[in-house]
């Protein structure tokens, strides 16, 4: 704030309008200001900076003086003050309007917004604005800003005071102090008035002002009278970007640190760090970019004294992070979307998908595409798969994630089958699954077993059982792998209560590979990744002549219509054998 008693506003005033140069304007200066058209680096002009003054105080016949200010790189060209808001019925406006310094004489009673507006030699301008008010009436005692003070040490108050006339005089009064002291106050009837505190704590002091019709006006504020608090740093730091960090906070202080505050003062990139706790002793640091981040502590104690320092923290580069998608859960046999993500110091340029364990039994492809950071994977039987996402960043440094996929049976019944499992992965044999109706007379029935003959879905099969025109009783066949080591499943959406299913497997041709280790898996609900009933490995044979080959009878599967029991029944019989009984 301007502070200034009436005679020096009269001063100032006179010096404004008659002799800018003698009142210690520049030599040369012409009311726009000076400043070089060129560039000091030869680099890109930046918009200048308009510097307002304080707030001010003026009367109707007793104008303010305001003194402007701005910063650019070329130099200021242009000052334009203009008012932003006035009191109705006012006409008012500075004068002069182009100049660094001006003068605003207000024609009514109430607060003005004046606004000053710097342009420079390219055209760039900035504003600011100040606020002017106009009174009449009894004087404006203006005190200063709380400060702090040391107990014996003598600290200067500078009053100052407004008049529609003049101030003839000034009052020091202390209005409030720490409970024992007996200071008191010299030149208390001066504009500007002496305290030595005598203990640690909070002086309120008073200041009036008197003009010359007698009439008053006061103020008050702070002398805070104790030892100011040092702030106690962390040391300089280097930090990998991405890693949490905690900075604790100290201070040296002769009573007790009532707040902390930590912020960043300025960083060099385009993202800001994170402060876990800014208003706490101790906070957490965490920053995504490498750069140097400015940071500083600051802290006030219970006599409101503050202070602070500053301190410096470099991150340094840090491999990337893979963002892997959460647990999903599905149903074998239905395609997933994977969406991954990456967090790194840079950016992520690369993706890669892959498999890390499957459910035994399982056959299941890699995610498609796999080096995309959005892939699509389909399992193929019950259970859990563990899926790894690996992300790489401009700096070729790697950062993997794992997830779960965690397929349920959606059906009422699933049988799955599998064989030679990945020992031999380029097993061509053909191993085939069967279910069969409680009313079918033999296997390979054509309407009362289900195998890959009469309901594989690949192939548009479709097996009425039970209710007519109702799919959800009939079995379908959802996978018939002729070459290889399954899986292989039938399911039965919902199962008839009361209804016993046999479940078989047949060996159809060992393609010359000799026999094979059979695996069957039987779930009943959708409540679990966990079968019912899981029996294998079984070895089955192929003879010269189809007719001739195993016939693994498995098990009986009762369904009560909530739920299933299994009646193991591992009986092998020739395929001819099969043909003729249950």
């Amino acid at each position: 704030m301007t502070r200034m008693h009436a005679s020096r506003h009269h001063i100032l005033l006179a010096c404004l309008l008659t002799a800018l140069p003698a009142c210690g304007a520049r030599t040369g200066f012409d009311g726009k200001g000076g400043g070089s058209s060129s560039h000091p680096d030869g680099g890109t002009n930046e918009p200048p900076t308009a510097i307002c003054p304080d707030e001010a105080y003026a009367s109707p016949g007793k104008p303010a003086v305001l003194y402007g200010d701005g910063e650019d790189d070329v130099g200021i060209a242009e000052w334009i003050w203009s008012v932003a808001a006035a009191p109705a019925g006012s006409t008012a406006a500075p004068a002069p309007a182009h100049s660094r310094i001006t003068s605003f004489d207000p024609d009514v009673v109430g607060d003005f917004t004046l606004k000053l507006t710097v342009r420079d030699g390219e055209g760039l301008e900035a504003s600011c604005e100040t606020v002017v008010h106009s009174v009449i009436g009894p004087p404006i005692a203006l005190c200063p800003d709380d400060m702090p003070a040391d107990v014996g040490l003598p600290v200067d108050l500078h009053g100052d005071g407004y008049d529609d006339n003049w101030i003839e005089g000034f009052l020091w009064e202390i209005a409030a102090r720490p409970e024992g002291s007996s200071a008191a106050l010299e030149y208390d009837t001066l504009p500007d008035a002496r305290l030595t505190p005598d203990i640690t704590g909070t002086f309120r002091i008073r200041l009036t002002v008197t003009d010359n019709e007698g009439l008053t006006g006061s103020c008050e504020f702070n002398v805070m009278a104790g030892g100011v608090p040092t702030a106690v740093c962390p040391e300089d730091m280097t930090v990998p970007t991405r890693t949490e960090v905690t900075l604790h906070g100290d201070a040296v202080d002769d009573g007790t640190i009532v707040s902390w505050a930590w912020e960043v003062l300025s960083h060099d990139t385009d993202t800001p760090p994170r402060l876990g706790s800014p208003g706490s002793q101790d906070t957490t640091f965490w920053a995504l970019r490498v750069g140097r981040y400015e940071m500083q502590l600051s802290v006030v104690d219970d006599t409101g004294l503050g202070g602070s320092c500053t301190f410096t923290i470099t991150t340094t580069p840090t491999g990337p992070t893979a963002i892997c998608p959460p647990t999903i859960e599905t149903t074998p046999l239905t395609e997933v979307e994977l969406v991954g993500g990456g967090e790194d110091d840079g950016s992520i340029v690369g993706w890669r998908w892959e498999i890390v364990t499957l459910p035994t039994g399982s056959s299941a492809l890699p995610p498609d595409p796999v080096a995309e950071q959005i892939s699509y994977f389909t399992p193929d039987v019950a259970g859990e798969y563990v899926l790894r996402l690996t992300v790489t960043d401009g700096d070729g440094g790697t950062g993997s994630c794992e997830f779960p996929v965690r397929a349920t049976p959606s059906e009422g019944l699933r049988v799955e089958l599998y064989w030679n499992p990945p020992e031999n992965p380029h097993d061509p044999t053909d191993v085939d699954l069967h279910l069969l109706h409680p009313t079918s007379p033999t296997w390979f029935h054509p309407s009362g077993d289900c195998y890959y003959a009469n309901c594989n879905v690949s192939a548009g099969h479709v097996l009425e059982w039970d209710v007519p025109s109702y799919p959800p009783d009939n079995p379908r066949l959802d996978i018939d792998d002729v070459e290889g080591y399954g899986p292989e499943n039938i399911n039965v959406d919902i199962p008839v209560a009361g209804h016993t299913y046999t479940v078989g497997v047949h060996y159809f041709a060992d393609d010359g590979y000799g026999p094979s280790y059979v695996y069957v898996k039987i779930y009943c609900g959708t409540i679990s990744i966990d079968p019912v009933y899981e029996v294998g490995p079984q070895l089955i044979e192929a003879s010269y002549m189809w007719e001739e080959n195993d016939f693994w009878k498995v098990a009986e599967v009762y369904w009560d219509g909530y739920g299933c029991t299994v009646t193991p029944i591992n009986s092998i019989v020739t395929a001819r054998d099969a043909q003729s009984s249950r």
